[in-house]
C-alpha cells in the first residue's frame, strides 16, 4: 500500500511503518488517528491518549481535546467537576462560563444562575434590583415575596411597603383598608368617615357612591326624594 514505508503484504493492513504524514494504527497507516489516539510525531504511530481524554493532543492529561463521560473539558484538562463560575455542558463534555450575574449556574444564560454575584438577588436570573413584587433579601441573597398586600416593598415586614394591592391604600409605609362607611384620604394618608347622608363615599366624606336605605343617590349626593325629571 502506498501509505506503507515497510510492510508484509499488498494490503493496507500490513504496515510495519509508514510514509511521512501518516501514523501507524493497528497495521495500518492513517492520515487522522481514531478517537482516544493522538499522532506521535516521534514515532509516527497513533499513540493512546490520557484515559478520560476522548481526543487529544498528546500523551499527557492536560492534553486533552475532548473528554469522555463523566467528565469535562477545562483548560485541556478532563475534570469531573467544573469550577463554581461554570457549568458542564452534558452534549460538548465542556465547561464553560456563568453568565457575569450568576456565582454558581446550570447554562449559559443569564436565567440559568443557581446563586448570584455579590451585590445581585436570585429570582430565575440574578437582578441589581428586584422585580415590582419582590425585596432584596440580604441574608438569603434572593428576590423575596413582599408581604401580602403590598404590590411593591423594602422588605419583608409590613410596615416597608412602597405601594399596595386594591382595596388596600398606603399609609405610613403599611397597607391599610377602610370600613365600609369610610374613604382613604390620600392627603393624611388616613381612613375617614363618610358623612352622615352617604352609605358610602369615595375621595371626600360627601362625595357619596351609595345611600341609606330611604334616600337616593343623585350627583353624589343622597336626596330625600327624586326631583320630577327624575
Amino acid at each position: 500500500d502506498p501509505s506503507c514505508e515497510t510492510c508484509y503484504g499488498s494490503s493496507a493492513s500490513t504496515c510495519y511503518s509508514c510514509n511521512p504524514n501518516f501514523y501507524l494504527n493497528r497495521w495500518s497507516c492513517l492520515l487522522d488517528c481514531p478517537p482516544k489516539t493522538y499522532p506521535n510525531s516521534i514515532s509516527h504511530t497513533c499513540s493512546p491518549c490520557s484515559t478520560f481524554c476522548f481526543n487529544c493532543s498528546g500523551p499527557s492529561s492536560s492534553n486533552c481535546l475532548s473528554c469522555s463521560s463523566p467528565k469535562f473539558l477545562q483548560l485541556n484538562n478532563c475534570v469531573l467537576s467544573c469550577l463554581s463560575n461554570q457549568y458542564g455542558d452534558s452534549s460538548t463534555r465542556q465547561c464553560f462560563a456563568c453568565d457575569s450575574s450568576c456565582l454558581t449556574c446550570q447554562g449559559i444564560g443569564a436565567n440559568q444562575c443557581l446563586s448570584c454575584s455579590t451585590g445581585f438577588f436570585l429570582n430565575n436570573s440574578c437582578y441589581l434590583q428586584c422585580p415590582v413584587g419582590y425585596y432584596g433579601n440580604t441574608t438569603s441573597s434572593t428576590c423575596s415575596s413582599c408581604p401580602s398586600n403590598c404590590a411593591n416593598c423594602t422588605g419583608s415586614t409590613m410596615d416597608l411597603c412602597l405601594q399596595c394591592t386594591l382595596p388596600y391604600y398606603l399609609a405610613n409605609n403599611s397597607c391599610i383598608t377602610c370600613g365600609s362607611y369610610q374613604f382613604f384620604d390620600k392627603l393624611i394618608q388616613s381612613c375617614i368617615n363618610c358623612s352622615a347622608f352617604c352609605l358610602t363615599c369615595i375621595n371626600s366624606s360627601t362625595n357619596c357612591i351609595s345611600c341609606h336605605f330611604g334616600t337616593y343617590l343623585l350627583l353624589n349626593a343622597c336626596i330625600t326624594s327624586c326631583p320630577i325629571s327624575y
